[in-house]
């Protein structure tokens, strides 16, 4: 029983870790988190997109 309660609280944990870095980043910075691990773009991609120039964040 007690693995079955780990379990199921671990998606709400992750959902409330995710949230926490979100409100760190910079909007633009939360824009090219979120493309690159949501969409699987590159940087460059997303910086084609947004008509970005400049170094590349190191997540």
């Amino acid at each position: 029983m007690f693995a079955t309660n780990r379990f199921l609280s671990a998606p709400k944990t992750l959902s409330f870790e995710l949230v926490a870095v979100l409100e760190r980043l910079s909007p633009l910075e939360r824009v090219v988190f979120v493309f690159c691990n949501t969409f699987d773009l590159t940087f460059d991609e997303i910086a084609s997109v947004a008509d970005l120039e400049g170094p590349q964040p190191d997540f």
